[in-house]
């Protein structure tokens, strides 16, 4: 709630937060304090208030699917938004052990246990970037499931592309880079039997 008030960009002082969300200037003071262990960068101007350093957009599930074109609309079952979340592909995997998610999508604004290569950590800060994760159902094991990882990686590298985003490049196994640098990867996870059906979730981040 406090977030959505200061998204704007403008000064909002203590005393009128507090009086719009019914809570203490100290309850203010505090949420302030968290919202910037998030990431974000929110400068607190004595005698007027505080003042979020640049606008700050929320994701939309509703947009998103506008953005979407027809055959992924058809495809995508569900598009889920979490303000915080551990992991993506987590939140996934432990949708799998009750419901199906095939075509389910899962965004997150901020994401705090990603996880990379030999299941290193990472943390995405809010609105640093983009993380989601897509979940798919094979009935039997394609014979391509080993190149998933690279098409996914070609898949996002035509989406940059699209963006006029220059030099963009894939790094084997699963690296995303742009003018030799890398700004995101690529994690599969893989449940199920070896000749089908299995689950795949796709990670992006």
């Amino acid at each position: 709630k406090l977030l959505e008030i200061i998204s704007d960009g403008n000064v909002h002082s203590g005393e009128k937060l507090a009086k719009d969300l019914d809570v203490s200037r100290a309850a203010i003071w505090k949420s302030i304090r968290y919202l910037k262990t998030l990431g974000l960068e929110i400068e607190a101007i004595r005698g007027k208030g505080y003042c979020l350093d640049k606008k700050f957009e929320f994701l939309s599930s509703g947009h998103i699917r506008r953005m979407m074109s027809e055959g992924s609309k058809k495809s995508c079952q569900d598009i889920d938004i979490a303000f915080q979340i551990k992991s993506t592909n987590l939140h996934l995997l432990n949708r799998l052990s009750h419901n199906s998610i095939h075509g389910s999508v899962v965004f997150a604004e901020y994401q705090s246990e990603g996880r990379g290569r030999r299941n290193k950590k990472w943390v995405s800060p809010i609105g640093s970037g983009v993380c989601f994760s897509v979940g798919w159902r094979f009935e039997v094991m394609p014979i391509s499931l080993g190149l998933l990882s690279l098409y996914m990686g070609i898949a996002v590298a035509r989406s940059l592309n699209s963006l006029k985003i220059k030099e963009v490049g894939l790094k084997w196994p699963n690296d995303i880079i742009t003018t030799g640098h890398k700004i995101g990867g690529i994690l599969l996870d893989i449940r199920g039997e070896s000749t089908g059906p299995l689950d795949v979730i796709v990670g992006v981040g």
